[in-house]
């Protein structure tokens, strides 16, 4: 019965944190931290003092893996609650897999938005530069600002990505 639940509540958190993260560009503790709670519970209903351990090392490994991402304000701390409350529901394996599998996603998704921003940008500027330079030989492309702040991503999506690679994948003792 524990595993379904686990399940259901891994779902309910993936589900929550991309639709918070993609509308409000934020994962809430509201979602996050129950989950983390949840996964500690009921880990440690359906294997004692071994589930919560399996629930700490899920929490530890995925804290320790994105904190250099969020140091470095790649991520941000929603993004990183999101995947410790997935390493407490699904053990230190699956967010293993999870991490990997959602960071090489999050690099696509990442170099699929910025071309896609910077062409748009480099368009805009380049017909504002030919109306501003009209009748003149040349006109230059205005630089692109590479850091601004609506170039970021939903990461979330990239931790659900993640998320159902490992599912796929993952040995079947982690169900």
């Amino acid at each position: 019965m524990w595993p379904l639940t686990i399940n259901i509540a891994l779902a309910v958190l993936v589900a929550a944190s991309v639709a918070t993260d993609i509308k409000l560009r934020r994962i809430h503790n509201a979602v996050t931290m129950p989950a983390i709670l949840s996964g500690l519970i009921l880990n440690a209903l359906n294997d004692g003092a071994s589930g919560a351990m399996f629930s700490l090392y899920g929490i530890l490994l995925a804290t320790g893996m994105m904190a250099l991402p969020f140091i470095m304000k790649g991520i941000g701390g929603g993004d990183l609650k999101m995947l410790a409350a997935i390493g407490a529901l699904k053990g230190h394996e699956f967010v293993f897999i999870v991490f990997v599998a959602g960071g090489i996603m999050g690099g696509i998704i990442a170099a699929l938005s910025l071309n896609t921003r910077a062409k748009r940008k480099a368009s805009i500027n380049q017909i504002k530069n030919m109306c501003l330079t009209f009748g003149q030989e040349s006109a230059s492309v205005a630089r692109i600002d590479t850091q601004d702040s609506s170039n970021a991503i939903p990461y979330a999506v990239a931790i659900a990505t993640g998320t159902a690679v490992a599912i796929l994948v993952a040995p079947i003792s982690l169900f």
